[in-house]
């Protein structure tokens, strides 16, 4: 009976001492993720370089380890966005983008001559940065989205 539980105690052992090995392993493990854009642009990962067929891959740098890097506490992400909300609040000097007629603001028909008007008025200030929604909690910047709508509705709209 003694080598029966001597052999299942070497076994325990054996596999506890394994299992700590690859517990200290694991974390320095790396996957490997290419990334590639197909010929009709839609961009696709996968753990096969092969799976790009011609395509030029790019290795995409993926860490499994936890813990690393510089990423903020959620309080300093959450000070952070405080901070930046009492800012935009404290901002009047930013020129907005109003809803327009399209919001439903009363009586205004919405023309051509309006839509016209509008995207004339806000594309200077979209392409210099300075134009902002305006929105129930706070103002989100106009992107290239913003640009574009105003430049096609200048191209639409302004005879």
């Amino acid at each position: 009976m003694k080598t029966s539980s001597r052999s299942a105690f070497s076994l325990a052992r054996k596999l506890g001492i394994m299992t700590a090995i690859l517990a200290m392993l694991t974390p320095l493990a790396q996957a490997e993720i290419y990334k590639w854009k197909d010929a009709s642009g839609h961009i696709h990962y996968s753990e096969n370089k092969q799976d790009a067929g011609n395509a030029k891959t790019e290795e995409v740098k993926v860490s499994t380890q936890a813990g690393t890097g510089s990423a903020q506490s959620w309080q300093e992400q959450e000070q952070a966005f405080r901070q930046r909300q009492a800012e935009r609040k404290n901002d009047n000097t930013r020129p907005r983008i109003n809803p327009g007629p399209k919001a439903n603001t009363g009586n205004q028909v919405e023309t051509d001559a309006t839509r016209c008007a509008e995207a004339r008025r806000l594309l200077p200030a979209i392409k210099e940065g300075r134009a902002y929604h305006r929105t129930i909690s706070s103002g989100t910047k106009a992107d290239d989205n913003d640009r574009m709508i105003a430049e096609r509705d200048i191209s639409l709209f302004c005879h």
